[in-house]
This record gives structure tokens, sequence and C-alpha cells, in this order.
């Protein structure tokens, strides 16, 4: 058996409890020291981690913004070009001697000149009245003022009798 080559003898002396039991307890709580300044050393530095990864993200971030911001105004540079030349072409297209040169050549206009006149002969047509006027007797509207205004009035609005 193993237990045969053991001497088992001086066992109270070797035998110390106690002692073994608070270094066992030093030790749990060096541990325990040395466990939570390592927790706290991992948790620093993923913080410390996370941090900068947020500040690469939002360098990053305004470098393409920046980028954007380049090239819209590059383009804003290009179509303000673009007008500009339309604006150029149609100055150009509305002056009055390209109007009139188009239109004699494409609309086949003559220049109007003084030898170029035409009489025309207007007919003579009877002209016939809508309301028929019958003629007021101003006999009266001579003496009197009020009767003169009232002849006039009869005879604008076109009525005899009353």
């Amino acid at each position: 058996m193993v237990q045969a080559g053991y001497d088992y003898s001086r066992w109270e002396e070797t035998y110390a409890p106690e002692p073994a039991r608070e270094e066992r307890r030093q030790s749990r709580k060096a541990l325990i020291n040395r466990n939570a300044r390592r927790n706290m050393a991992i948790k620093l530095s993923v913080i410390v981690f996370a941090y900068a990864l947020l500040l690469v993200y939002l360098c990053i971030k305004s470098a393409t913004l920046g980028y954007e911001i380049v090239g819209l105004e590059n383009e804003i540079n290009k179509l303000n070009t673009e007008n500009n030349r339309m604006e150029y072409a149609i100055a150009q297209n509305s002056s009055l001697d390209i109007i009139e040169e188009k239109a004699i050549t494409q609309l086949g206009m003559i220049i109007p000149g003084t030898e170029m006149c035409y009489a025309v002969a207007a007919v003579d047509e009877p002209v016939t009245p809508a309301l028929k006027v019958e003629a007021v007797d101003n006999t009266i509207a001579e003496s009197k003022p009020l009767a003169k205004l009232y002849a006039s009035i009869m005879l604008l609005t076109g009525k005899t009798n009353l």
C-alpha cells in the first residue's frame, strides 16, 4: 500500500492548519485584488479602444463630407459656366441683326422699302343704323333750359315717348 511508505509519527508538528488558512485567505484577497485590477485594466482598455474607434470613424466621416463638398462645389462651378454660355448664346441669337438675317433667309421675308407700296380701293357700303332716331321738336327746348336738357337726354337714349 501507498500509506506504508509514509511516516505519520510527526503529523502533529507538521500539521498546522491555521497558518495555512490565513495564507490562503491572504492569497485569495491578493488574488481578488489582482483580478479587480486586471478587470479594471481590461475595462479601461476596452473603453479607450472604443473611443479610438469612434474618433477614427468621425475623422473618416468628416473627410468624406469634405470630399463631397468639394465635388459639389466643382459641379456648381460647371453649372455656372454652362449657364453663362447659354446666356451668351441667347444674347447672341436675340440681337436684331441676327433676327433680321434669319427672317430673310429662313422665313423668306422681305425688307420693306419705299418702292413697295400697295393701294387698296375701299368699297363704299351704306351704313344702316341699329336704332331709328326720330326727330325731336327743339322749339320747346329753346325756350326753357330744363326742357332743353330733357330733350337732349331723350335724344341720347333714343326714347321719344315716356
